[in-house]
């Protein structure tokens, strides 16, 4: 596998001068503009209507029954329509494709907007839980249904689909979930974050490692006094901190903080205390507790702040708990169950 390294920034330009710094380092790395929003002279943009337009022919031999079906034929000379939920998926599949051509390089995803990056990793981890959750049972519904329609063939003219449960490649769940795994591997995918303030900083380093994303490498260029950096490093170990306030001071330093090699944290642990309480210890430096809830689903764990969601599998040794409470634990949230 690639490793996979995710750079993040407010400021378009200082993320470029980023990621030239780790295309640079990593001699056969691919620069990809993920987001498609940045206009990167240096990257290969990815555009949401150019992908779904590549993929249409093969897309419409699978679609045209449905259309057939429902009288809308006309739909399939006018341009693919870009529906809503739909932009994740093409980025993960773009994404897959440059995993199988780039399998010996670093391939480099530039996402100017935290916010972007987040959504961006959110849909590409949640979409393999969606096809479950909404495709499925709509194929196993059209299945059950097919019979009492065969009937009414002739009365309406029309032909239905015989190859239903083929309509979306067998293999893309797999593809995805496989996708998902690799950008939540720590040994995999590395996240440089650029950050233009101490409070963005740690809010966008919390948001990343909510979507399972640990940053190892952040780039302040802002001003800043050696209490507040040792303390802001206490805070965010093992990621490394780069103090530049200038352009200048970046590529002076910027060698040195990429070549260093960094020990992956596990991201979620499961243990037990003294006590004989249950534990799942997740990594979540800079939490603000306040802004979190914890509550569980099912067999699964469910954290939100604010409009990030994210779930985490319970081990079956957990089945018959009920979560007891919640702690900050040197960097780690930890969840106890009984």
């Amino acid at each position: 596998m690639p490793q996979i390294i995710l750079i993040s920034g407010n400021d378009p330009n200082h993320s470029e001068m980023l990621a030239k710094a780790v295309a640079t380092h990593n001699q056969s790395s691919t620069l990809i503009d993920i987001t498609g929003e940045a206009e990167l002279r240096s990257a290969s943009n990815f555009s949401c209507v150019e992908e779904l337009n590549r993929r249409w022919p093969d897309l419409k031999q699978k679609v045209a029954p449905w259309l057939n079906l429902l009288k809308l034929e006309y739909l399939l000379s006018q341009q693919p329509p870009l529906l809503p939920g739909l932009e994740d998926c093409l980025r993960a599949l773009f994404l897959i494709d440059q995993i199988k051509e780039n399998m010996n390089n670093t391939i480099i995803l530039l996402m100017p907007q935290p916010a972007q990056a987040q959504r961006f990793l959110m849909g590409i981890i949640n979409t393999p839980e969606l096809i479950e959750q909404i495709y499925n049972p709509l194929i196993t519904r059209a299945e059950q249904l097919k019979e009492k329609l065969n009937s009414l063939e002739a009365l309406f003219n029309f032909k239905i689909p015989q190859n239903i449960s083929q309509l979306m490649p067998a293999n893309l769940n797999s593809k995805l979930k496989e996708v998902s795994e690799l950008l939540q591997d720590p040994s995999k995918c590395e996240c440089y974050l650029h950050a233009t303030n101490e409070k963005m900083a740690k809010k966008d380093i919390t948001q990343f490692n909510l979507c399972g994303i640990q940053v190892k490498k952040l780039w302040l260029n802002y001003s800043l006094t050696s209490e507040e950096l040792i303390k802001i490093n206490q805070e965010l170990s093992p990621s490394t901190i780069l103090h530049a306030n200038s352009s200048n001071e970046f590529e002076s330093k910027k060698d040195i903080w990429l070549s260093e090699q960094l020990a992956s944290e596990t991201p979620v642990i499961f243990k037990e205390d003294s006590e004989g309480n249950s534990i799942a210890s997740i990594l979540l430096p800079c939490l603000d507790k306040k802004q979190l809830n914890v509550q569980r689903c099912g067999n699964k764990l469910q954290l939100s702040i604010g409009c990030l969601r994210r779930t985490y599998p319970l081990p079956s040794l957990f089945n018959e708990l009920s979560p007891c409470g919640a702690r900050l634990v040197d960097r780690r949230l930890e969840v106890r169950f009984r």
